[in-house]
């Protein structure tokens, strides 16, 4: 103490008590709102805290036995502070509480709006893939039906002659008809068959759950991925080099035939944006709660409007007739039935990565 001046210093231990070291600097800041005097000049320095005072704080301390205090008076007047800052702590909890379920009730509101918008987008492009192998398979039994009653004519008239006639054969386009049909129906073989696929990826798209009738069941991901590269292995050949980095060492408790179908269509859309020659690599591993499969490729990548876009139901940037744009719609659906993640880095012109996550053991129920 020298005049008016307090210093005071004293140990600082700061590994060994953090909270306490906080507690005390914390308290410094706000006496001056309690003694209404200057406040203090705090300096640490290594192993110590030197605090100085211009005015010489009396009122501060109180001696008793045990020494030195701080005065009781003070500490009852700053425990009533705290008790009414608690207090507003917790006012302040419950109107963030309250602030927090009005948050979440517009969120929800404008979820539901958006899910209205893309049930429109949906509905539409439900109209429009279905419509295109629809209108070929109407045409083609149209005529059919023409040409089935040119043919019943042509057979008619066979009965009432000993022979057939070239001219007769001619009049009905017979050699026509009978070249012409098994095109026409095999063209709405395959028409009908788009259509199914649509209705059922839209199935899966809907209600994952309902997809299939299958149980979970302890897999090998790394031997789930070996088996959909296999599916490929023609479009693969020389033309792109496959690198494997499958470090995941245990199964996991997953929907096998569904999980096949989300690296089918990685792998799928992987190849594809591959040009001439190119790269996919496979990587598997796990940390304490998760596992982890990244199928990364060196095709033509994707811009950020694509990258925003590429989950939503219908879109594709295929030709048209090529695909339908569900492919990693469903793959999303598959992924988050299994309470996981689906995340996409990708950069026009150097390729694309995909990286699913599921959760293991308990994570997984």
């Amino acid at each position: 103490k020298t005049g008016e001046s307090v210093t005071f210093q004293c140990p600082l231990n700061y590994g060994m008590f953090p909270h306490l070291v906080e507690f005390l600097m914390a308290t410094l800041e706000v006496l001056p709102k309690f003694t209404g005097k200057s406040p203090a000049q705090v300096q640490r320095k290594d192993n110590s805290i030197t605090v100085s005072w211009e005015t010489a704080q009396t009122d501060l301390f109180g001696e008793e036995e045990r020494g030195i205090v701080l005065n009781p008076k003070l500490v009852a007047q700053m425990s009533k502070q705290l008790e009414a800052s608690e207090h507003k702590i917790e006012e302040l909890k419950l109107h963030n509480q309250t602030l927090q379920t009005q948050i979440k009730d517009q969120v929800n509101e404008q979820v539901y709006t958006e899910k209205m918008k893309s049930l429109a987008i949906l509905a539409s492009g439900v109209a429009h893939e279905i419509n295109n192998p629809l209108s070929y398979v109407m045409s083609n039994l149209s005529r059919f039906k023409e040409y089935l009653g040119n043919i019943q004519n042509f057979t008619q008239q066979m009965k009432s002659q000993d022979a057939v006639s070239s001219d007769l054969r001619m009049k009905f386009d017979i050699d026509f008809i009978l070249s012409e049909t098994p095109v026409m129906l095999e063209e709405s073989l395959q028409g009908l068959h788009r259509v199914k696929e649509i209705v059922k990826d839209l199935s899966v798209l809907a209600h994952p759950e309902q997809g299939r009738q299958e149980q979970k069941a302890e897999t090998d991901l790394n031997g789930l991925i070996e088996s959909s590269l296999k599916v490929f292995s023609e479009n693969i050949r020389e033309r792109i080099h496959v690198k494997k980095n499958l470090d995941l060492d245990e199964s996991v408790e997953i929907y096998p035939v569904r999980m096949s179908q989300v690296f089918t269509n990685l792998l799928s859309n992987a190849i594809q944006s591959i040009g001439d020659k190119g790269t996919i690599e496979i990587t598997t591993w796990k940390d304490p709660q998760f596992a982890f499969v990244e199928i990364a490729d060196s095709g033509h990548g994707m811009d950020e409007d694509t990258l925003n876009k590429i989950f939503t139901p219908f879109f594709t940037t295929k030709p048209a007739g090529r695909g339908t744009g569900l492919g990693l719609s469903i793959a999303q659906s598959i992924v988050e039935m299994h309470r996981g993640h689906i995340n996409v880095k990708s950069i026009a012109g150097k390729g694309s990565s995909f990286t699913i996550q599921l959760p293991r053991g308990e994570l997984n129920a």
